[in-house]
């Protein structure tokens, strides 16, 4: 879904840089800064970053991302087939079994 990503980020970097989550799955892709277009005198526009958002330990999300605990490859689907398993739901779900049979 357009527009959810940065959000996404946001809240698993507050998790898993409280301790209170691992992350599992694939690299994000660091899109958390707040853009704003300023309609100059002329007509033309700017767009400007008017605000970026840091982990808990400072680390900026913009353009770089959160790497997961566990890395998990999502499989490419093809158009028109089925779609493939949910790998990364999968491997959450092994995780979590495992931490409480522990």
């Amino acid at each position: 879904m357009i527009g959810t990503s940065g959000p996404a980020e946001i809240f698993a970097a507050a998790l898993a840089g409280n301790k209170r989550a691992e992350l599992i799955g694939e690299r994000t892709v660091g899109r958390t800064g707040v853009q704003e277009l300023v309609k100059l005198p002329d007509g033309s526009g700017l767009w400007i970053t008017s605000s970026r958002y840091l982990t808990p330990a400072a680390a900026p999300l913009q353009a770089k991302g959160l790497e997961p605990d566990v890395v998990v490859d999502q499989p490419e689907g093809e158009f028109g087939a089925p779609a493939p398993a949910d790998a990364i739901l999968q491997r959450a779900v092994e995780r979590l079994s495992t931490k409480k049979a522990a």
